[in-house]
């Protein structure tokens, strides 16, 4: 005798919620997961990576500091001997204070007057060996007038530098206890702080959140707090952050950065006056 068979209709909807929906969000969340897990094991993407301003010139004498303000600085007693096309060598030595100059001491000899010149690759001597940077030869130049005074012009230009950046260098020797007479800003760049090459540190957006908006934009839902929250914690959520920026306009986005880090340009500067213009004599070059 056969064997009827009787179906028993499903209700499409609550079978699809009760039974379907779960697994989509299992497999969604594995998916999540993983992928999180992968991106966590790899270096940064390039993706994001390539949106954030970084600095590769010289990089063995260059260093990453946990100073926010600085980023990088310059490795105290390193010497390099670096190619440059169609040229010799070039030798870059870095004295112990962290600057490229000769060895000097933080107490000023009787009699001297001393200039510390901060900027970034003109000041450092991009390209240039030891010796030919500028404030080497306005040392030279200076001392050669036999004025009864003996000058000092140290260099403390560091590539890529900002005025941000600079001020902070040049208010980390005043009080290590460098007590320069006069104090030149050579201004060139005025975008955003660079991390070094290869050595983004997401997290320092922790310590000084307004670096965010030098680098990145945001929808304007998102606050920045927990804009760097993402960033920090997940790999994943930095990627579609990075996505939101190659999708909005470029202009405005560039026009965002460059505004934000003019802006903290210039609360940097105006600090460093407040706080040592009456103490040295200070000077800004500003080469457009």
């Amino acid at each position: 005798m056969p064997i009827r068979t009787i179906r028993v209709a499903r209700s499409g909807l609550r079978w699809f919620l009760r039974w379907q929906v779960p697994i989509l969000l299992a497999l969604l969340i594995g998916a999540t997961v993983g992928a999180e897990l992968y991106l966590r094991g790899q270096p940064l993407r390039p993706y994001l990576a390539d949106l954030i301003a970084t600095q590769g010139a010289d990089l063995p004498v260059h260093r990453p500091v946990d100073n926010v303000h600085l980023l990088f600085d310059l490795k105290p007693g390193a010497r390099e001997n670096l190619a440059r096309p169609h040229r010799s060598d070039r030798m870059v030595t870095i004295n112990a204070l962290g600057m490229r100059d000769p060895e000097r001491t933080l107490e000023k000899p009787p009699g001297t007057f001393r200039i510390v010149v901060l900027g970034s690759s003109t000041t450092f001597g991009a390209e240039v060996s030891d010796g030919e940077t500028f404030p080497n030869y306005a040392e030279e130049i200076l001392n050669a007038r036999r004025d009864g005074r003996r000058y000092e012009v140290w260099n403390a230009g560091i590539s890529s530098y900002t005025p941000h950046q600079m001020a902070a260098f040049g208010r980390r020797l005043i009080e290590q206890g460098a007590a320069p007479d006069l104090i030149v800003f050579q201004i060139f760049l005025l975008g955003p702080r660079s991390f070094l090459n290869g050595r983004i540190n997401l997290t320092q957006y922790r310590d000084d959140p307004s670096l965010l908006d030098e680098h990145l934009v945001r929808p304007s839902w998102l606050s920045r707090a927990t804009a760097i929250d993402l960033l920090v914690r997940s790999r994943l959520a930095g990627l579609l952050l990075a996505h939101y920026n190659r999708v909005v306009d470029q202009k405005e986005r560039g026009a965002a950065t460059e505004a934000a880090s003019f802006e903290h340009h210039i609360e940097q500067l105006a600090a460093f006056v407040k706080d040592f213009g009456d103490k040295v004599r200070l000077m800004a070059i500003y080469m457009p």
